[in-house]
């Protein structure tokens, strides 16, 4: 799962107003009220899958290095999702599939971060803070759920989207940690999944964002708040096109507005976002205020360039990276960003039996196949192999100093594509991997079709 982040700033902003979030109280019935047959309120949740098995895993202490603990961790699914159930929530369950080609150098990214990380938690030294999914842990919650008849739906690809589509289609509220959802048209509200607390004696409090009081106090038109997500920054507008338009805003401390109830001191981010929205409030409309961040971005950044101030941007590799600004890739950014946004009703129907996926192998995408595969019990990382002809071999806590720990088990895999692909050897199959103390690919061919080799399997 690409893990996203969202609207630069946003949460913590909306954390620091608390008038602008709804209260729901739920608690279990009652011994009296279950003999009375008196029907208990119902409150239809779709919830990103992975935003909630980050949330279970991280919110409690289990040893991510040792073994995962996974049975406790079991454990604790299970009686999570039971309070849930008990107080009157309906879920369904929507979980990441395939990799997007498009994330594919976010993914990289992630994966050696999370290298140091491994590097980190198996030194001697105590590292406060860092933690790493344990590989099986996805596999724990999914069979709780399934235990539970909990609906698990895998996606074609990253759920955020269908989440939100299928929550605005079916009246429901939808459960992520993903800011973005905040500016999404969701009728029946969105919750952060860190916003479902479970007390002791079994009852929920919920704390749902409201976007109609958020629009009101920022005095902002809901058609508005795209923009204004993509203006102050998120996963699709870069840095270093935002950079000029940022700066000329000014540094003037804005008036906060009356939602924001806190004795802390506004973040700059806290700051940007006020910023961003009053002058998005003086445009007459969302084109006019794109040409306006442009042009104002544009006078900025050759004024920098005149007074010799304008940062230089490094690579990874610590070079100087080339400008990438101008007020044309700026509006265009904007604009693919936008559309971002906007909920495709295909969607709210994207867990059936067809795919928008396409493969080569000549097993093609069968409806019984996709129907296993939407309810949980054919693996995401098969179904890559099928459509991408990749397998991503995700990092896990081992000695960095040896080979990947994936490599013993490589005559296993090759043994699977050659079943899923038919024997299909065209073109081999790229298995992203450790090599050495980086994360990078390696081509892995395919074997004629024929029964797996009696010392494989």
């Amino acid at each position: 799962a690409v893990l996203k982040m969202g609207v630069r700033g946003l949460t913590a902003f909306l954390d620091r107003s608390p008038a602008l979030w709804d209260t729901l109280a739920l608690k279990p019935q009652t011994p009296a009220e279950i003999a009375a047959g008196t029907v208990p309120r119902v409150v239809k949740l779709v919830i990103d899958g992975y935003a909630l098995l980050y949330h279970l895993y991280f919110s409690t202490n289990f040893n991510c290095v040792c073994g995962g603990q996974y049975a406790e961790f079991a454990e604790h699914c299970r009686a999570y999702i039971v309070n849930l159930q008990k107080c009157g929530f309906s879920l369904l369950v929507v979980m990441d599939g395939t990799v997007n080609a498009a994330k594919e150098a976010t993914l990289m990214t992630r994966e050696n971060d999370l290298i140091k990380t491994v590097r980190q938690l198996t030194t001697a030294e105590k590292h406060v803070g860092k933690k790493t999914l344990p590989p099986l842990a996805r596999y724990a919650m999914v069979d709780v759920l399934h235990e539970l008849n909990i609906k698990v739906a895998l996606a074609d690809q990253e759920a955020d989207g269908v989440v939100a589509a299928m929550a605005k289609a079916n009246g429901c509220c939808a459960v992520s940690k993903d800011s973005d959802l905040f500016i999404m048209d969701l009728p029946a509200g969105y919750i952060p999944v860190d916003n479902l607390e479970l007390a002791r004696n079994g009852s929920v409090t919920a704390k749902r964002f409201n976007r109609a009081k958020f629009c009101a106090e920022m005095g902002i038109h809901a058609g508005m708040l795209p923009l204004l997500a993509s203006a102050v920054g998120n996963d699709y507008v870069s840095q270093g096109l935002l950079r000029p338009f940022h700066a000329s805003l000014g540094e003037e401390d804005p008036k906060m507005p009356a939602c924001w109830q806190t004795d802390k001191e506004a973040s700059v981010r806290d700051l940007l976002i006020v910023r961003v929205a009053a002058f998005l409030v003086k445009q007459p409309s969302q084109d006019a205020a794109i040409t306006a961040i442009a042009a104002a971005a544009d006078v900025q950044h050759a004024a920098d360039i005149e007074a010799g101030t304008a940062p230089v941007f490094k690579g990874e590799d610590g070079e100087p990276k080339p400008d990438e600004f101008s007020k044309e890739a700026l509006a265009e950014a904007l604009r693919l960003s936008i559309g971002q946004y906007a909920l495709d009703p295909k969607n709210a129907q994207a867990l059936g039996t067809t795919t928008a996926l396409t493969t080569t192998a000549k097993i093609g995408f069968p409806a019984a196949l996709l129907q296993r595969y939407r309810d949980g019990h054919f693996d995401s990382k098969l179904l890559n192999v099928l459509a991408n002809r990749a397998m991503w071999c995700n990092g896990v806590v081992e000695d960095l100093d040896a080979e990947s720990a994936y490599i013993p088990s490589r005559p296993i895999r090759e043994a699977i594509y050659s079943i899923l692909l038919d024997g299909d050897a065209s073109k081999p199959v790229t298995e992203y991997i450790r090599v050495g103390p980086k994360f990078g690919s390696e081509e892995v061919p395919v074997a004629a079709a024929g029964a797996p080799a009696g010392g494989v399997l």
